[in-house]
């Protein structure tokens, strides 16, 4: 009858959830949410499935009814703070993402992929002090997050702390040998230091990685390139 049809449906939310098909989280979701149109959960997993479909408007004007339910689920809410954070910043509202995700750690202080983003977004704006306190703190929480290591490696950089910044970057590719821009950037610094062969080592190991490296030995780093 129809509680188990209900019940079908969740486990199909759930299940689909889990192997990563977005368009069927999006039917299973839409299908509870018809019924039941207050639950936060299925309305949550919506959002993260309209996100990962690169429906990013959709998906954030649903993270933002996630965010107007008291009652939502305290894990649901810090994850539509810090989702509605990543949105924004895509669109260069750092300041706006900033407040989001400093809301979703208000909710969830010891998520180390908050502290990572949140790091990422004040180094966007320059805030690399700050940024810097964010990313060790995300890596104190969870040492293998090579965003973390990368991001922190960049604002190390420019603040001139190049030894520690060189030190990121070298565990980083200890872990990941293949991240073409901890290569390209750590040659950089190399290469500013006068250490001309480990620097030669790594231009060519990001040129082989990345073609877009090939022919800028020495200069800025491609902006669509991430760790």
């Amino acid at each position: 009858g129809l509680f188990r049809n209900e019940g079908i449906q969740w486990s199909l939310l759930d299940l689909s959830s889990r192997l990563g098909q977005y368009a069927a989280v999006e039917t299973y979701a839409r299908r509870i949410l018809s019924r039941q149109p207050d639950e936060t959960g299925p309305r949550a997993q919506l959002a993260q499935a309209l996100m990962m479909q690169g429906r990013l408007r959709q998906a954030e004007r649903e993270f933002r009814v996630v965010l107007s339910d008291d009652g939502a689920d305290i894990h649901d809410q810090a994850s539509a703070h810090q989702n509605v954070g990543v949105l924004l910043g895509a669109r260069g509202d750092f300041a706006a993402a900033v407040a989001e995700l400093r809301a979703a750690l208000e909710l969830d202080p010891a998520n180390a992929n908050y502290h990572a983003e949140l790091g990422r977004t004040l180094a966007a704006l320059g805030r690399h002090d700050e940024a810097i306190a964010s990313l060790r703190e995300a890596l104190r929480l969870n040492s293998g997050l090579s965003q973390a290591n990368y991001y922190l490696a960049v604002s190390l950089t420019e603040v001139g702390r190049l030894a520690e910044a060189i030190e990121c970057y070298r565990t980083l590719l200890a872990a990941d040998r293949d991240n073409a821009g901890a290569h390209y950037n750590l040659a950089r610094i190399l290469a500013s230091q006068g250490q001309a062969e480990p620097a030669e080592r790594h231009f060519r190991a990001a040129a082989r990685l990345d073609p877009r490296y090939a022919n800028a030995p020495g200069g800025t780093q491609p902006e669509t390139q991430r760790p």
